[in-house]
């Protein structure tokens, strides 16, 4: 498996972008997944921290293994509304083969109006 993730490592490009111009729509998109995200990891966080310590301090509650169990789903499911909500998702952006540049497909025209021309 580590040799699976050392080849997966050399095979990603990430070009560093800095001041991508974002649509309002896009900009609220990528506010909304990313919130939706941060509530279910956190949520799920504190719903399967909280129901241990709570069990761990009292009994007769069989109920909070449910909690539990439910807090650590949720940690993993924020993981969709997140990549839902990232950069080359929103804009259908990826890096070049060499990751010297960005390819931007089917770009809007307000979105090419607001990139510089590389001449």
């Amino acid at each position: 498996m580590a040799e699976r993730l050392d080849q997966h490592r050399r095979n990603v490009r990430v070009a560093d972008v800095k001041g991508w111009p974002l649509c309002r729509k896009c900009t609220r998109t990528r506010a909304w997944w990313l919130t939706v995200a941060s509530v279910l990891f956190f949520g799920g966080l504190a719903a399967f921290a909280g129901a241990l310590i709570v069990a761990g301090v009292t009994d007769g509650m069989p109920w909070l293994a449910g909690v539990a169990v439910a807090g650590f789903v949720l940690m993993p499911l924020s993981a969709f509304p997140f990549v839902l909500g990232s950069l080359p998702r929103l804009t259908g952006a990826q890096t070049s083969p060499d990751g010297a540049s960005v390819i931007v497909t089917n770009p809007s025209e307000a979105f090419a109006a607001e990139v510089p021309s590389a001449r």
